[in-house]
């Protein structure tokens, strides 16, 4: 099992690779299939990391759903 250490790291790892695409505009988005299956993968890649982080990781963070 991985530890939280290295969850945290996918979650923030996903979250630049869906800041790297930020600029484009949603007709962009909604033309590119590509593009809205990739943010779908890092998506879950961060409810996944988020989903198995223990809670004592999970109560230092109370502010993040």
């Amino acid at each position: 099992m991985r530890r939280p250490v290295e969850r945290l790291r996918d979650i923030l790892s996903a979250i630049d690779a869906i800041e790297r695409y930020r600029d484009r505009d949603r007709t962009a988005f909604d033309q590119d299939e590509l593009l809205q299956a990739w943010f779908l993968l890092h998506l879950q890649i961060i409810g996944e990391a988020a989903r198995t982080l223990p809670d004592a990781v999970r109560d230092m963070a109370p502010d993040i759903p």
